[in-house]
């Protein structure tokens, strides 16, 4: 068994672009670099003393973070086949499109990618009160290389965004454990999805699902009160 080190986040030159490619209200760009942010979140407090090959190498693997606007057509060809490999073909083209338009954190090369994670721009409504919210989509890593902390890793870059570019996270999962490892929370209240015209249908097969990431103006939400998201094709949450 070897030891190693945390490998570095690489963030791509394409990322400097304005804050509209994911719909930040304002048009202001981040506040501190997003290398730093994903730093700051890689597994907090959890160093591992000694780990094995594979985990080795997969902590040496460069992080990239970028906008969908920097992928080419290729690129999101390579995306799709480890969305493919990773949900064992469940994965639709939804869910696809649900990932675009926003931010991504790739690890490997683009033409190969190992593990990914995007965030991107939603209104979140928590009673009446709207918040721009990253909502986090595609989270995902090669069969062959999963248990190894690379899907930490790429969420760990995909926080520094929300925390620089949004109001609340959120996302739906089965795996809570992983991301309360990462800071993220439960929501306890019932949900809802709205639609264009304001009103919402009940949503109960999601509650217990959803789960947010408290940025400074969502740091006093309460957790069990109603939330709700805008519809879309596919999924809603």
């Amino acid at each position: 068994m070897n030891v190693c080190t945390l490998g570095g986040c690489a963030v791509d030159d394409r990322q400097l672009e304005p804050a509209d490619e994911v719909g930040h209200r304002g048009g202001t760009q981040p506040s501190s670099s997003l290398e730093d942010r994903s730093r700051e979140n890689l597994l907090p407090g959890f160093v591992p003393d000694a780990l094995t090959d594979e985990a080795c190498h997969a902590r040496a693997v460069n992080i990239r973070v970028l906008p969908t606007a920097g992928l080419s057509d290729s690129d999101r060809i390579a995306l799709r086949r480890l969305f493919d490999a990773a949900y064992d073909g469940d994965f639709t083209d939804d869910d696809f499109d649900h990932a675009l338009g926003g931010w991504h954190a790739i690890a490997g090369d683009l033409a190969a990618p190992i593990a990914h994670a995007a965030v991107v721009a939603r209104s979140l409504f928590i009673d009446t009160r709207e918040l721009r919210t990253g909502f986090v989509e595609a989270v995902a890593t090669l069969p062959t290389h999963q248990r190894t902390g690379l899907g930490s890793r790429v969420m760990g870059a995909i926080v520094g965004v929300i925390r620089d570019r949004f109001e609340l996270g959120a996302l739906s999962t089965g795996e809570h454990a992983f991301y309360e490892r990462l800071g993220w929370e439960r929501w306890r209240g019932p949900s809802y999805v709205r639609a264009a015209d304001g009103t919402t249908t009940r949503s109960a097969d999601e509650d217990g699902g959803i789960m947010i990431l408290r940025c400074t103006p969502s740091r006093d939400v309460d957790l069990t009160a109603p939330i709700a998201c805008e519809e879309r094709p596919g999924y809603s949450w």
